[in-house]
């Protein structure tokens, strides 16, 4: 098939994370792709990386998402993907821009990467990353029938968990937009308690966002100057995480968590918050710790727990690396992607 792919942040994160991935798991497919993604946020450089490996990848980039401004990109799109003329059209983000721009050309559909559902009842398809997505899509009147509950994908290589042995200082590590809902004030108050009990610790926090001033102000009122480094966005996401030895996710909300099968891939011990997607991934005591959102007294008590117990860190790190590759992986998730986009599509002729 030929299957346009349209994302439209400008911003780093997760939602960008998925189309690179949907890129590549479509074009390892055999099909030929169209990327569409906004000039800024790094997409355009990591989708030109993917055309170099693959020839049957083409891009084009738009500066405005939304607006008064906006019309210039939405006929820039139609053109260019009204002579790609694919067999199904793919929408990440910003979808009434990209269903404006490519309506009536190809099949439409999208994916839940937020708790907004707006729109989607105009789609020939919804891709609900979870049950839970699913189950709001219904509530907000997208019949059963055009729902398919595909997950975000990981591709490999895999690394098994290690054993964590005696150092002087525990690192723990923090991904993410640093935006409200990521919680990520409550992980720098739970390093507070922690520090006051005496564990020797630092947090790495990687990403930017809105509230990183604050943040910084935050620890600076709290004395945590040095014990929490913040590294900006991680474009190197392995060196991160070889440098880490525990892994926080302290999302207050998380439609999904693409950090999280990260993390499983890398073999690192996981602590989250039981909201969302993270629900989803992960089990409580089997492949990570729960925590309670907006709580970091909780989030501490489990921290602790992964700092003094390095066998059982071990072994929710190994059992989670084993789910990710029978659950996540690039292999396994594209197979299901690829069933829903070609009975979307219905009959082609590539």
């Amino acid at each position: 098939m030929k299957i346009t792919n349209i994302m439209l942040s400008n911003r780093l994160g997760g939602i960008g994370q998925a189309y690179l991935d949907y890129n590549e798991a479509l074009l390892e497919l055999g099909h030929t792709v169209q990327g569409i993604c906004h000039y800024d946020g790094g997409w355009r450089e990591a989708t030109e990386q993917q055309m170099l490996r693959y020839p049957r990848l083409s891009m084009l980039n738009v500066k405005e998402k939304g607006g008064p401004k906006v019309l210039p990109s939405l006929l820039k799109i139609r053109f260019a993907v009204s002579k790609f003329s694919p067999d199904i059209i793919v929408i990440h983000n910003y979808v009434r821009v990209g269903m404006l721009a490519t309506v009536g050309i190809a099949p439409q559909v999208s994916i839940t990467h937020m708790f907004k559902c707006k729109h989607f009842e105009k789609l020939n398809g919804v891709i609900a990353l979870t049950d839970e997505l699913s189950t709001l899509c219904q509530v907000r009147g997208i019949s059963k029938d055009r729902i398919r509950i595909i997950p975000n994908m990981i591709n490999g290589p895999f690394y098994e968990p290690s054993l964590r042995s005696e150092q002087p200082v525990v690192k723990i590590g923090g991904l993410g937009r640093l935006d409200k809902e990521k919680g990520f004030s409550d992980l720098i108050d739970a390093m507070a308690q922690l520090v006051h009990k005496g564990f020797s610790v630092r947090l790495l926090l990687g990403g930017k966002g809105f509230e990183e001033e604050s943040l910084r102000l935050q620890v600076q009122k709290l004395g945590l100057d040095k014990h929490v480094e913040f590294l900006g966005f991680v474009t190197d996401k392995q060196a991160f995480f070889e440098k880490i030895d525990l892994f926080v996710i302290p999302s207050t909300e998380e439609p999904f968590g693409i950090v999280a099968i990260e993390a499983m891939k890398f073999g690192i011990p996981t602590v989250a918050t039981a909201v969302g997607g993270l629900k989803t991934i992960f089990t409580d005591g089997a492949n990570a710790l729960f925590a309670e959102p907006a709580n970091p007294h909780s989030l501490a008590i489990a921290i602790e727990r992964l700092i003094v117990d390095p066998i059982l860190a071990h072994d929710l790190a190994y059992r989670a690396n084993l789910d990710v590759q029978a659950n996540y992986s690039l292999p396994v998730v594209s197979k299901k992607l690829d069933a829903a986009l070609l009975e979307w599509a219905g009959p082609t002729d590539t």
